[in-house]
């Protein structure tokens, strides 16, 4: 259930089996059914996960309009970082798109590891580096990409997640219209044909 996670952390540490154990053994497993909130806009979130099988969406409401963020998928982690980090109030909800295994850790135990190996604080550093490139590269896209050009990258870099996860959040996440998401399909599957 953990290989995932152990594959991850090991991609960016090294560690003994030991210490990954010990690691692996802070996470625990928290299933989510479809439609099911693991965190509400206004609560304080106290974990931070590791998606390991299914779509977690993150996204907050503006004038009675659900906006999508960020749609995680197997491999990602996700939390609302500055709640997490600063037991604020969350401004994003975290939803499951689909069922949802997520591995999860709290915030005791995420300090314990901090604390207690040097190369956490490592893999920490990547993970967050990871997600800032992330989001540099979110804003880079909605300013200077069409919406086109956003399907289309889209469709090249995360496939998957365009099968899998509904079409209205998927609009919502490239900035569309459900409407205009339709067309950009209908173009690129005759493109393909």
């Amino acid at each position: 259930m953990k290989q995932e996670l152990a594959n991850c952390i090991r991609q960016f540490i090294a560690v003994d089996n030991e210490q990954l154990d010990d690691m692996l053994a802070q996470y625990h497993s928290l299933h989510l059914a479809k439609g099911e909130y693991w965190v509400k806009a206004g609560q304080i979130c106290t974990q931070m996960c590791f998606v390991n099988e299914g779509l977690l969406r993150t996204w907050y409401e503006v004038d009675e309009q659900d906006i999508t963020h960020w749609i995680s998928d197997e491999g990602y982690f996700d939390t609302s970082l500055k709640s997490f980090i600063y037991d604020a109030p969350s401004r994003w909800n975290l939803q499951a798109l689909t069922d949802c295994e997520l591995l999860v850790i709290d915030k005791t135990r995420h300090e314990y590891l901090m604390k207690t190996y040097p190369q956490w604080v490592v893999f920490e550093n990547h993970a967050l580096i990871q997600a800032y490139l992330g989001i540099e590269e979110r804003m880079f896209v909605h300013l200077y990409m069409t919406a086109e050009e956003r399907y289309e990258k889209l469709l090249a870099e995360r496939p998957k997640l365009l099968q899998r996860a509904p079409q209205h959040h998927i609009a919502s996440f490239l900035g569309v219209t459900p409407e205009t998401l339709s067309r950009l399909r209908k173009k690129q599957a005759k493109s393909v044909s």
